[in-house]
């Protein structure tokens, strides 16, 4: 007999800033969003860049020390980089408000890092992660995702799970196509590596993601974002699904500095009747399952 599941919210915060004038934005949203997560009681995790936190050490112990209970730390490489490369073609280009490309016009070929620098950059972050906060970290957000996760890539699966990573969220579009606009469809749900050869390693697919539909949309255009974030909640609620929803720690305060948008969205996630959990706990509690239905015979 199948167990009804209730639908599930898993928000993934990316922190990435490299540079002072990024840092601006990322401290901002530091000071800001632990407190709509204290407030509203919702579990997060912070994808966190190794250099971002080597630069910044104070302001995320600070965090570690306050809200260890709600906010869970993981890994987004040492400098962002990207495991696979991606092509991506648009008619008109898709610009920030300051006017920086984000994505040109035509197509945008971004390659993938080979596999000795990836591990080299995750291996020092999780250094960092130990060193700083005092954390283990199981898990990495791959920058920028990719079509399949990491289906197609058994050599990065091993070379991951050889570092300690328990799981993943790399997996943006479909099998066939990169898609940082829709992101992930609902009818791909988070999944162990198994038949990959690495049963310990979920994927969580992303299936929002929110600075590039801003930018597509106008920073200042909350509404129809919100609409946009309300659509996919309610197909996961009907459907009993996990929701995985990725914001950036800049864009989570452009044109928002109170991240009031923010905030909106997860009070609706909590009126429509989604559980929370962090990405770890999450995935935790589908390890237990998983023994025991194994143990049942199911």
């Amino acid at each position: 007999m199948e167990c009804k599941r209730e639908p599930i919210f898993l928000i993934g915060y990316n922190i990435e800033a490299q540079d002072p004038e990024s840092w601006e934005k990322t401290l901002k949203f530091l000071r800001i969003c632990p407190l709509i997560h204290r407030e509203l009681d919702i579990p997060c995790t912070f994808f966190i860049c190794g250099k971002t936190l080597e630069d910044n050490p104070k302001e995320f112990l600070k965090i570690r020390e306050n809200y260890s209970d709600l906010i869970d730390f993981q890994q987004r490489t040492y400098s962002n980089i990207r495991f696979k490369e991606i092509r991506y073609f648009r008619k008109k280009p898709l610009l920030t408000p300051q006017g920086k490309v984000i994505f040109q016009e035509g197509e945008t070929i971004f390659s993938g890092e080979e596999p000795r620098r990836i591990v080299e950059e995750v291996r020092k972050t999780n250094l960092l992660m130990g060193k700083i906060l005092g954390v283990k970290c199981s898990g990495i957000t791959a920058p920028y995702g990719f079509p399949k996760g990491l289906k197609d890539r058994p050599d990065l699966l091993y070379l991951l799970f050889k570092e300690g990573i328990k799981f993943v969220r790399s997996w943006k579009g479909t099998d066939e196509k990169w898609d940082p606009i829709n992101a992930t469809p609902l009818s791909i749900q988070p999944f162990f590596y198994g038949e990959w050869g690495y049963p310990e390693i979920m994927e969580f697919p992303i299936h929002m993601v929110d600075n590039v539909n801003r930018a597509r949309y106008g920073w200042e255009n909350h509404s129809l974002y919100f609409s946009l974030v309300k659509a996919k909640m309610e197909k996961a609620v009907e459907g009993r699904l996990v929701f995985s929803y990725s914001q950036h720690d800049y864009s989570s305060v452009e044109g928002d500095e109170n991240m009031e948008l923010t905030y909106k969205i997860l009070e609706e996630a909590k009126k429509m009747g989604f559980q929370f959990y962090t990405y770890w706990h999450y995935y935790m509690r589908e390890v237990s399952r998983s023994r025991l239905e194994r143990m049942r015979g199911w």
